[in-house]
Formats: C-alpha cells, sequence, structure tokens
C-alpha cells in the first residue's frame, strides 16, 4: 500500500487554498495503490501514484476539461513534488477553474429565453387588473387638468377600452406600442398642452408594472 504522508499532502491543500477551492467539493480520494483528487462528479481528476523509493517523488496523470475528458498521461517516470505542485496547479487553473466556472455562469440561452417572454409575452391576470384600473382613472385625471371637448373625450374614453381589450390579446411589446399612440396622439390632440402632457406621461409610467421600466427600457424614454 502506498503512503501519502501529511507534510507531503499539506504541500497540495495550499495548492488547493490558492484557487480558493472547498475540499468538499475538490474530494482526495485513497485509491490504495495511488490518490486522486477529484473534482466532484465532474470526471476531472488528478491522480498520484507515490514512487516506492520517495516520499517526494510520484508518477501522475489527470484528465482535462475536454468533452470526452481526454487523459495526460506522466506514469512511466517519477517526478519531484515540485514538479508535481506546478502540474496540479496548472490542472486546477486550466481544468477545473473554466469547469466551475462553465458550471456557475447564467445559460445564456435561458436568460434570452426569459427577457423574451417578459419582453414579447403577455400581461399577467394582476398586471392587467392593475393597468385597467390605471386606464379607468385616466379620464378623471386628465379632465382635472385640462377642459376636454365632449367628441375628444369621447374618442379617448373609446379607446380606453379598447386598450383594455388589447391587454389580454396583445403581447407587451404590442400593447405598449399602442398605448405610445395613443398618448401622442388622441391625448395631445384632448389637451395641446406641454405640460399637461408630462403630467400624462408620468401617469402612465406609475401604472404601467415596474418589470416594464427596465425589460423595455424605451418606454421610459419615450414617456419621459
Amino acid at each position: 500500500m502506498s503512503e501519502f504522508r501529511k507534510q507531503e499532502k499539506k504541500r497540495f491543500t495550499e495548492v488547493v487554498d490558492q484557487y480558493k477551492l472547498s475540499p468538499v467539493d475538490l474530494i482526495l480520494e485513497d485509491l490504495g495503490d495511488s490518490y486522486q483528487f477529484k473534482y466532484l462528479d465532474s470526471g476531472i481528476y488528478f491522480k498520484l501514484v507515490p514512487a516506492k523509493d520517495s516520499y517526494e517523488h510520484f508518477s501522475f496523470l489527470y484528465t482535462t476539461y475536454t468533452p470526452h475528458r481526454l487523459g495526460v498521461n506522466n506514469l512511466t517516470k517519477n517526478f519531484h513534488l515540485t514538479d508535481i505542485l506546478a502540474n496540479f496547479s496548472t490542472w486546477i487553473k486550466v481544468n477545473v477553474i473554466p469547469y466551475i466556472e462553465e458550471k456557475n455562469a447564467p445559460d445564456p440561452w435561458v436568460t434570452f429565453l426569459n427577457e423574451y417572454s417578459n419582453d414579447y409575452g403577455k400581461f399577467s391576470e394582476r398586471e392587467i387588473q392593475s393597468i385597467e384600473i390605471g386606464l379607468d382613472k385616466f379620464p378623471k385625471f386628465l379632465t382635472a387638468r385640462k377642459e376636454i371637448s365632449a367628441d375628444k373625450l369621447q374618442i379617448i374614453l373609446d379607446e380606453i377600452q379598447e386598450l383594455k381589450k388589447e391587454l389580454k390579446t396583445k403581447t407587451k411589446r404590442k400593447w405598449l406600442k399602442s398605448l405610445f399612440l395613443f398618448i401622442i396622439e388622441e391625448v395631445w390632440d384632448a389637451v395641446k398642452d406641454r405640460l399637461v402632457m408630462n403630467e400624462v406621461k408620468a401617469y402612465f409610467l406609475d401604472i404601467l408594472p415596474k418589470s416594464i421600466e427596465t425589460i423595455t427600457p424605451w418606454i421610459r424614454s419615450l414617456l419621459s
């Protein structure tokens, strides 16, 4: 049975600690005639075979972070501990760390899908109810700030009903475009007052779901 002394083991521990790796993740296994550092169940490992005539010499092999976990075999001769530690450090840097970074990185496709769903998907029932309340209160908000003729007010009321229907059928992006056109066309035509329009834009920004402001930043720029 091969012996992996504590003083040599300590040198490997120091290398692992340099990379801030957890011994729970980078596991040291005693295989009887050899010792193996294995990163979880990744298939990436570094195996040491102690020399029979020296505690400070080892042969070694390791697998790489490649699709088939290709191996690098250095079992035909023994290397001094200093060389082994240098190879061990390089193995962590070139293979283990990139593997960890890949596993911890957010999946760009999932991120894209979520953003697409939020940006192009439809409003939730809660969002619809909240927006509808804001739309229903808008005529009172507007007439409190500007006297509007009966016919133009009726147009606004009709458009609000249409916007409420479209909340359930259109995607968020398309509905926001309809809202923007409503503001710059029907509402502007009714008030013709830039100060009131500033209040109108602020009103609609306030009733929109907060997610709209970050997921669809263009709506903020259009309404500001």
